[in-house]
């Protein structure tokens, strides 16, 4: 939760790749007629990209001041510190997903509430387990 209120303060993460997210977007967008029935991968594909560059920019900020390595000596479980880190990444995505989502409905003539509320919880799992993978290994890099 560290990294999210520090992104609170600056707004680099998700500024950042918030921005990547919706050029990337625009570029599937611009890329594969509405026809093409892409909007999925038009989807999870920028999600992805932001996913990690997200993962990376909060490790870079632990390994540039230090902190990971008294994170590791510090006497709070390491599972703590993951589940920590892995939250952080996936309210990053979530506020990417609520820019991403809507774009991707625009430019590809979807309906979101004829997809029902199952695309938002397949899109959440989806976050948790990209959030989660990406946490683990940025973790070992």
């Amino acid at each position: 939760m560290k990294d999210f209120r520090v992104e609170l303060r600056t707004g680099e993460i998700v500024v950042t790749a918030g921005f990547f997210a919706v050029l990337v977007t625009v570029l599937c967008a611009v890329a594969f007629p509405a026809e093409s029935g892409a909007a999925a991968g038009a989807m999870w594909l920028p999600i992805a990209f932001s996913a990690v560059l997200s993962v990376g920019r909060t490790w870079q900020k632990e390994a540039q001041d230090g902190a990971f390595t008294a994170l590791l000596v510090s006497p709070v479980p390491r599972a703590a510190i993951f589940l920590g880190k892995t939250l952080g990444v996936f309210l990053f995505l979530v506020i990417i997903s609520v820019v991403v989502i809507p774009l991707v409905a625009l430019f590809f003539h979807l309906d979101l509430l004829d997809l029902g509320p199952g695309i938002l919880l397949l899109s959440t799992a989806g976050i948790v387990g990209v959030a989660a993978t990406g946490t683990l290994f940025g973790a070992m890099t």
